[in-house]
């Protein structure tokens, strides 16, 4: 049973099951917010609703990706049971992409970095969540580590689109503060075509899924926890 700090409260991550729970929903609102943007958008330039819905997207995915800081110290446990359980250096590294993530993200809001300057991080939380999945035989059923190596793969696919875009294609998007795309920019080559092609692929493989993978997760931790606070008699 996880132990309680010096001033008597509950760790958060005994309550992990029901964090990467919310993180689901949150995120199956993110996609929601996400696709009506993209599907309403008709002009290049946005306009001030379709704008609003890109920032509450943004807003959705900071809270989706902070709450599963906690689920990965979770995660981190009872894995080692296992020689090959999930080691510190893996754990730290996932949760220092998800706060980097998540920081890129609000910058982008606040216009002082491109808004997709987030997906390289993105990338990099993806090989995690595959190396972590990979290694987590004995905590979460082999169908949902399978899953979880599918969506940290779209992640990484996800991840490589900014740099590929920003150095190739349209390098204004490395500049500080972020300045606005010229629709120019982005006429028909066969780069900015394989990137957005490779954009589509990750997305459907890792954005959409996280949040089923999280929920799926979520429901097996708060199982255990269960389980745990009410053993057996």
């Amino acid at each position: 049973m996880d132990q309680q700090d010096s001033f008597g409260t509950v760790s958060p991550s005994r309550y992990a099951g029901t964090l990467a729970i919310a993180s689901g929903v949150i995120g199956l609102v993110a996609l929601v917010l996400l696709i009506v943007a993209v599907t309403t958008r008709s002009t290049w330039t946005l306009s001030s609703r379709v704008y609003l819905l890109f920032r509450a997207h943004d807003i959705a995915v900071v809270l989706q990706l902070l709450l599963l800081i906690p689920v990965a110290l979770r995660l981190q446990r009872p894995s080692r049971q296992n020689s090959s359980g999930i080691g510190r250096n893996t754990v730290a590294w996932g949760i220092g992409t998800l706060c980097l993530t998540a920081i890129l993200l609000l910058l982008g809001t606040c216009r002082v970095v491109n808004d997709m300057a987030y997906m390289l991080p993105q990338g990099l939380f993806g090989w995690c969540l595959i190396l972590a999945n990979s290694r987590l035989s004995g905590v979460l059923p082999r169908w949902l580590r399978y899953l979880g190596m599918v969506v940290g793969f779209g992640l990484v696919l996800v991840g490589i689109v900014f740099p590929g875009l920003a150095l190739f294609v349209y390098p204004n998007m490395l500049k500080v503060p972020a300045v606005p795309v010229d629709s120019e920019a982005f006429q028909n080559t066969a780069l900015n075509h394989i990137l957005h092609v490779i954009l589509a692929i990750g997305s459907g493989l890792g954005v959409v899924t996280l949040p089923v993978w999280t929920l799926f997760t979520g429901a097996i931790l708060r199982r255990k926890e269960h389980a745990r606070s009410h053993p057996a008699t």
